[in-house]
């Protein structure tokens, strides 16, 4: 299982151009360390990754969507265009490698919407535990503390 390590440092470019190619190479490096059930997530599933954050790991819980229900949850929200561009979207992020959903944490319990690699994340989870996981979470217990469930 990936651990995610967000680093301690600043990263300064000299122009656009330089960032995008360093954001091309960290995508193919990415891709590069794909393992075989990484390969098999899709759209829709229920996910985890492990992110190195001082000197405890978080738990990352991610509902990911399928563009289909990104557009059916948003068009009342956001209109017609501006959900279809979004679920456009996330079609072509997905054929680059990463799932776009809605992320819960004890740093956001109630959960935030983004994307994530897909080499960052662990196998996809059983629905009944990642919910058991969640609601931990919301209740500010930390299911990598917690020996006791």
């Amino acid at each position: 299982m990936p651990v995610e390590d967000q680093g301690d440092g600043v990263i300064t470019f000299t122009d656009f151009h330089e960032f995008l190619d360093w954001q091309a190479q960290k995508e193919n490096e990415a891709n590069a360390r794909v393992t075989d059930f990484q390969r098999k997530l899709k759209p829709g599933d229920f996910v985890f990754r492990v992110v190195e954050m001082g000197q405890h790991p978080l738990l990352v819980l991610g509902q990911t969507f399928t563009p289909q229900a990104w557009y059916a949850d948003m068009s009342p929200k956001y209109g017609e265009e501006e959900s279809r561009q979004e679920a456009d979207s996330i079609s072509e992020r997905f054929q680059r490698g990463y799932l776009f959903g809605r992320w819960y944490s004890l740093i956001e319990s109630q959960g935030e919407y983004g994307d994530a690699h897909i080499s960052t994340l662990g196998p996809a989870m059983p629905v009944r535990l990642w919910h058991v996981l969640l609601e931990m979470i919301q209740k500010g217990i930390d299911p990598m503390r917690e020996v006791s469930w």
